[in-house]
This record gives C-alpha cells, sequence and structure tokens, in this order.
C-alpha cells in the first residue's frame, strides 16, 4: 500500500492534480501513523501542508493527524495546537472527522492530567460520531473507552467500568468475540477493574 501510495504521490503531483496530491498525502500520513510511524506523519507534515495550500485548503485534516501523531509521542502542547488548529480551519470537514479531532483534543488533555477539561470534548465527540454513524455502530467503542478513561481518572470505576462494558459489546457484535478489537476493550477494561 505504501509503494503505491508513493506513485499516486508521485503522479498526481506530475499531473498538478492539487485536490488529489493532497487527498494522497492525507492517505499517506494516515497510513505512517497506523504503521506505527508517528515520527514519519509529523515530519512530512509541512509538505503535506504545502500540498494543502496549492488545492486552496489549510489542511485542517493533515494537522488533525499530526495533532494524533504528536500526542501519541507526548508531545502534548504541540499536539494540542495543531488539533485546535485543524478545529478552527475554514476546510470542510465531514462529522465523523471533527468527531476523531475533538477526541483527540479531549485525549490530549486527559493525558496532561486535565480530565474536567477533556470530559466535555470526548462527550461532544462521542454525540457527534453516534449522530453521523448510529447507536450500534462499532467505531463509537473508541470513544467510549476515552471516556472511561476520563471517568477513571475522576475516580468514578463504576461509570468507566460501565462504559468499557458498552465498548465490549459493540465491538463483539460488529466483529465477534475473537477480534482484535474487542481484544483491545477487554484489556482496557481490565486495567479499570485492577484499579478498583
Amino acid at each position: 500500500a505504501r509503494a503505491v501510495l508513493d506513485r499516486a504521490l508521485a503522479a498526481a503531483a506530475t499531473a498538478r492534480a492539487a485536490e488529489l496530491e493532497l487527498l494522497v498525502w492525507t492517505r499517506l500520513l494516515r497510513h505512517e501513523l497506523f504503521a506505527g510511524q508517528p515520527a514519519r506523519a509529523i515530519e512530512w507534515r509541512p509538505f503535506a501542508l504545502a500540498a494543502a495550500a496549492r488545492a486552496g485548503r489549510d489542511g485542517a485534516e493533515i494537522d488533525g493527524i499530526a495533532g494524533e501523531a504528536l500526542r501519541n509521542t507526548g508531545q502534548l502542547v504541540a499536539a494540542r495546537e495543531r488539533l485546535r488548529r485543524a478545529l478552527a480551519s475554514r476546510d470542510p470537514l465531514r462529522g465523523d472527522q471533527r468527531a476523531l479531532i475533538e477526541m483527540n483534543l479531549g485525549s490530549v488533555e486527559l493525558a496532561a492530567g486535565k480530565s474536567l477539561v477533556a470530559r466535555p470534548a470526548l462527550e461532544h465527540a462521542h454525540d457527534v460520531a453516534r449522530s453521523v454513524n448510529g447507536v450500534g455502530h462499532p467505531s463509537l467503542a473508541i470513544y467510549l473507552d476515552k471516556l472511561a478513561e476520563c471517568d477513571r481518572a475522576r475516580g468514578n470505576l463504576r461509570a468507566a467500568l460501565a462504559r468499557h462494558d458498552e465498548s465490549v459489546a459493540l465491538r463483539t457484535a460488529a466483529f465477534g468475540s475473537s477480534d482484535r478489537a474487542v481484544a483491545t476493550a477487554l484489556y482496557h477494561r481490565a486495567e479499570t477493574a485492577l484499579e478498583a
């Protein structure tokens, strides 16, 4: 996939297809983030933003990905700045994109020990994702896990466990009990149960 993305990026740049080049940069940065290479997503951000400028965009999605990468590497101040920039952008964002950026911003605040600031952002992100994807959509599980993490940080372990149970149920219904996503949700629940 990475090799094909590289070829697509070169072809889009050669053809001066600015919108397509921006789309490919977005996919490439997200690929690197999911492949466990957040440093590459951070390093390549300026090149992707240049493509966004050529397409007449601010690069909100690029900043959202870079913000998530910065959060993953513990650079919370820079992550907060990128995610806020993404949310303030004039670029059109789908509801699910906005929800993901808001969730990552809430996660930054949570990692900084600011659970009171994180909670409204995480709740709003969950509400937006639920309205876009529907009540039983498995993507809601990640929002529930973050809200559970927030509940745990505030000492409300009963609420945290209930959210984890809902997350496990959503993922199990969508993917079956042997899926990696279910195992991840169970792991997060076990962390909370150990603390309880």
